[in-house]
């Protein structure tokens, strides 16, 4: 039996998993560098998916000719608990800004001044005396230029094709298999050089976009052996709990302020620097923290917003302006009520966990190469772990199709193991062949329910890991061997079950090896611990299980002191005894 027996086969130089912002830049820079077939796989349309496609508005910026490199590294490694690799963050600080004059030249619409400048405002992680600084774009409208220079150079599309697996041969990657999303078709894609650039997962939660972020990438990695990293901290994003929307960065941005049930602004409490301005992981254990002390529900205020802001988010954020005018909350230049305000998701997306790589992008696997969410966050630092979500994606994904370019034509174009692929074929589209079984929504819900209470990956507990460990363990072993799929797009629902729970699983073991708190509270060990924690956490998947091993933090030009102290959030709630063990 050959391949072309058992799928639709394609062939490429280059082949990139996602048409995201990373992988589009990818795809050409890849292009760019000279290499003639470059192909895109996305399992819908790029510019038309995921979180590229509803990014808020803004992206950090360094500018070189405006901003002391020394100074942003050092707010950045604060606000990343100095877990940066800080080889990285100079990297993406010194690339990004000719990457930002070059989309303006494609046609990204950047907000100006009088003068021609870029527009720029304090975001999260910035404030007086601070240099953190976003240029602002027009909201959906940033990754329509960035497909068109994709159609401009000829990069091959393969349109909603879900990838479920990276091929793999003598401990290297030959490309990808997955299945057409219309028809169910198997196809496999040959290629000299992969690049993962799939995005994350946000738990498929609540958070306008980002509902097909399921960890696709980090599932195919596990299932190929590819190690990875940084998956003991989560990002918890939150909106309006009253309906879908986006843009908190610009609303704090704004003058946006966080209110308990008793009208108190409560944030700079718990961050008396940056207060509203403060960083995700802050804002999400401040937030849990206000709720266990009966404070809650939170709220977010924007109702003393001047007319002037209200104009600025219209012009920033026309989707979000939108959706706030049709719940009848922006009326005409006013913001007229508070919006309740809550957790919208938890996972990766702009934090954490994915497949360790090199300043080139190459991960621990020949031919495989990673970027944006895909990738661990090396950049730690602001926004999470990284200078920037659409930052670190601009970058890491030109750097990969760089790279990869410069390395494909020492691969060879071969075929994968018949064996394996008919195997994997059987299992990719085995659920549609169930007439019964557990539908993808019930498992989904399932484990929603065991890892988005605020008390599990928010503020954290080994009890409460360790349970909600046992159920997603339990979900693998109950549901997942029965997931029924009426139709491909059921079979979509399927997978994404899938990935969730094995990044869940990957979240919640390497949440329980981290024993401190960090940019995650862990009540068991309430220090910031500095002497035995400053480690990267690194896992290597083996048979059903995973191996653990710790990496020192690499030196760099911003030092830290080898201390262990309290974390402040735990003072600032009052909570001195917390952890007391």
């Amino acid at each position: 039996m050959a391949l072309r027996d058992l799928a639709e086969v394609y062939e490429t130089d280059i082949l990139v998993v996602g048409g995201g912002l990373a992988g589009s830049f990818a795809a050409i820079k890849a292009r760019q560098n000279g290499v003639q077939r470059v192909a895109l796989v996305d399992k819908s349309v790029p510019g038309k998916s995921g979180c590229s496609t509803f990014a808020a508005g803004v992206i950090a910026a360094h500018f070189p000719h405006q901003d002391s490199l020394q100074q942003w590294m050092e707010e950045l490694c604060e606000l990343g608990g100095y877990l940066n690799d800080q080889a990285w963050l100079e990297i993406v600080l010194t690339e990004v800004f000719g990457y930002v004059e070059e989309m303006a030249g494609w046609g990204v619409n950047f907000l100006r001044k009088a003068d021609g400048d870029y527009e720029r405002i304090v975001g999260r992680g910035g404030g007086p005396g601070r240099g953190l600084r976003n240029i602002m774009f027009h909201g959906p409208q940033l990754m329509e230029p960035v497909v068109k220079q994709l159609r401009l150079l000829g990069v091959t599309r393969y349109d909603r094709t879900m990838v479920t697996d990276l091929l793999v041969k003598d401990g290297r990657v030959l490309g990808v298999g997955g299945f057409n999303v219309l028809d169910g078709g198997y196809r496999i894609i040959k290629s000299r050089a992969t690049i993962l650039s799939a995005g994350g997962t946000y738990s498929k939660g609540s958070f306008v976009s980002h509902k097909n972020l399921s960890g696709d990438a980090h599932a195919m990695c596990v299932r190929a052996g590819v190690e990875l990293m940084n998956f003991d901290f989560t990002s918890r994003n939150q909106s309006c709990t009253e309906f879908d929307t986006e843009g908190m960065n610009m609303f704090v941005a704004l003058g946006g302020r966080f209110i308990n049930a008793r009208g108190e602004e409560f944030m700079p409490e718990y961050d008396p620097v940056l207060g509203n301005r403060t960083t995700k992981p802050v804002m999400a254990a401040a937030t849990a923290l206000e709720v266990k002390a009966g404070r809650g529900p939170i709220y977010m205020d924007m109702t003393h917003f001047t007319p002037d802001k209200v104009q600025k988010l219209r012009q920033v954020l026309p989707l979000a302006s939108l959706i706030l005018q049709r719940a009848g909350v922006m009326v005409g230049d006013r913001i007229n009520r508070k919006l309740a305000w809550g957790p919208a998701g938890v996972g990766t997306v702009a934090f954490g966990g994915g497949a360790r790589i090199t300043t080139r992008c190459e991960t621990s696997m020949p031919g495989l190469y990673a970027a944006g969410d895909s990738a661990a966050r090396h950049g730690a630092g602001h926004n999470e772990m990284g200078a920037g979500a659409l930052t670190w994606a601009i970058v890491s994904g030109a750097r990969a199709g760089r790279c990869a370019a410069e390395d494909y034509s020492q691969f060879d174009l071969e075929d994968a193991d018949v064996a394996f692929v008919e195997e994997r074929r059987e299992a990719v589209l085995k659920p549609l062949r169930r007439k019964t079984g557990v539908e993808p929504e019930q498992t989904i819900l399932a484990i929603q329910e065991a890892v988005h209470p605020w008390n599990v990956l928010e503020l954290r507990h080994e009890k409460r890991l360790q349970r909600a460990l046992d159920r997603i363990l339990e979900i693998k072993e109950l549901h997942l061997p029965r997931l029924c799929a009426y139709d491909p797009h059921y079979l979509i629902l399927a997978h994404e079950a899938e990935s969730l729970a094995i990044t869940m699983e990957l979240i919640l073991r390497a949440g329980l090896e981290r024993k401190e708190s960090r940019c995650n509270l862990r009540e068991d060990y309430p220090e910031i611990d500095n002497i035995n924690w400053l480690k990267w956490i690194i896992l290597r998947p083996e048979g059903k299980s995973f191996a653990f091993r710790t990496m020192e933090i690499p030196e760099g030009p911003v030092k830290f002191k080898r201390v262990k102290r309290l974390h402040p959030l735990f003072t600032a709630a009052g909570l001195t005894e917390v952890g007391a063990r």
